[in-house]
């Protein structure tokens, strides 16, 4: 079991849930709890694909980085099929989810397949890959409040830009790890195309606007002080992460500290 959880990221959830349930607390209607359990599966559903597509395609270039080769597809201990397989389970799962929200978040689900095998295959040509990934996330917290409340509001919009700006910021950090094997074995991501110092300050940048977008949110439905304080501190772990790019030890830590800060920040208000 733990190498099919290894192989998904399964802990990295922990900062990607609480994401998608942003609305089932700002948002100003009733709490249900069976769209809330509905959220839970697609998100970790459709999440858990992605990961195994990843994989899946990144198993020769995996095999060669030091930092991956460990994992258990370059090593052998699952199979390309078994990969496969489960990412087709998951899929399934999250489209038979999905069948149940209302019918745009439905139509939707075909466009968010397609950007997790196109961001699975862009970082061979393009270094927009980042944005790519950003998009993905992008629809976590606007398919949650559209799911949650049953319309489209400027706060889905903002609470998706937000999120979208704080993982396109994160994955360029994430990828200064590797600027040395990108450039080696001809990877397009940011920081292997432009160098480390243009992509900390575009992430820099996009830390900017994920406060800003996350702040607007809060003040579209008129959040309590404990949600604008949440972004606060999660201002400050940006500030520290930024700081502390050269370990890549605190990724995890921060960025699972700044969900389940701004999750808290939301429920209390």
């Amino acid at each position: 079991m733990n190498k099919y959880l290894e192989l998904i990221a399964f802990k990295h959830t922990l900062f990607g849930l609480p994401i998608a349930l942003l609305a089932c607390f700002l948002a100003p209607v009733p709490l249900s709890y069976l769209k809330l359990v509905g959220i839970i599966i697609a998100f970790t559903a459709v999440r858990a694909a992605g990961m195994a597509l990843n994989r899946l395609f990144d198993e020769a270039v995996d095999r060669k980085n030091p930092r991956t080769a460990l994992r258990a597809l370059p090593q052998g201990l699952i199979t390309r099929k078994e990969v496969r397989t489960m990412a087709f389970i998951l899929l399934a799962i999250f489209l038979i989810t999905c069948c149940f929200f209302p019918f745009g978040v439905l139509i939707l689900s075909p466009v968010i397949i397609t950007l997790l095998f196109f961001y699975s295959l862009a970082k061979r040509g393009t270094p927009a890959c980042h944005f790519i990934l950003g998009a993905i996330e992008f629809f976590a917290p606007f398919c949650g409040w559209w799911v949650y409340t049953g319309n489209v509001s400027i706060t889905a919009y903002l609470l998706g830009f937000g999120i979208c700006f704080w993982i396109t910021g994160i994955d360029l950090i994430y990828a200064l790890q590797d600027i040395v094997f990108d450039r080696t074995y001809g990877i397009f991501s940011y920081p292997a195309i432009y160098g480390q110092r243009a992509a900390l300050l575009l992430s820099r940048a996009l830390h900017i606007l994920t406060i800003i977008s996350l702040s607007l949110a809060g003040l579209t439905i008129h959040a309590t002080w404990p949600y604008f304080f949440s972004i606060l501190v999660i201002a400050c772990f940006l500030f520290l992460q930024h700081i502390q790019v050269a370990n890549p030890k605190v990724f995890f830590r921060y960025n699972s500290a700044i969900s389940l800060c701004l999750l808290t920040g939301s429920l209390i208000s």
